[in-house]
């Protein structure tokens, strides 16, 4: 993309919209372009009058922004697995933990989004063949089941 094209359009006050038209962009990646633009400390004009390197600079691909956040989410889903052991543990507990080391990490909708895709190597299936009647499968986890067996005996007596 020609940054010093669309810095010129927005110098203009040309919208977005029109902006992406006349470079045949997403109004999207315009729109997130103009906003790195305007957090920048310098006006149009000193954008203009900048090299081109060091313009490009100032710019660093979303892709690669993205990829680099995802590599780093990547990074503990292994530690995630040993954590879904543990009684109590959630996709929500864990991302709460993602999200105070990284305040500008995935929100939960990507994380999870991002997770069981990962996850899905690891997820096994069977088919059981049984008569209908014949044999009862208990399927529980955590602790929920031993304090509802609690309640239960303590209601008996």
């Amino acid at each position: 993309m020609d940054l010093r094209q669309l810095i010129t359009l927005k110098k203009q006050r040309v919208s977005n919209r029109k902006a992406a038209q006349v470079l045949h962009l997403s109004r999207n990646t315009v729109n997130e372009y103009t906003q790195i633009l305007d957090g920048l400390p310098r006006s149009y004009d000193g954008l203009l009058a900048l090299e081109e390197s060091v313009l490009r600079e100032l710019f660093v691909p979303q892709s690669e922004v993205l990829r680099e956040r995802y590599e780093q989410l990547l990074g503990y889903f292994d530690y995630f697995l040993t954590e879904f052991k543990k009684p109590g543990c959630t996709l929500l507990t864990l991302w709460h933990w993602y999200q105070e080391k990284h305040s500008n990490g995935y929100a939960y909708t990507q994380f999870t989004k991002h997770y069981n895709l990962w996850a899905n190597k690891y997820r096994c299936s069977a088919k059981l063949d049984h008569k209908a009647g014949k044999t009862v499968f208990i399927d529980y986890t955590g602790k929920k089941l031993l304090s509802s067996i609690k309640q239960q005996e303590k209601s008996v007596r």
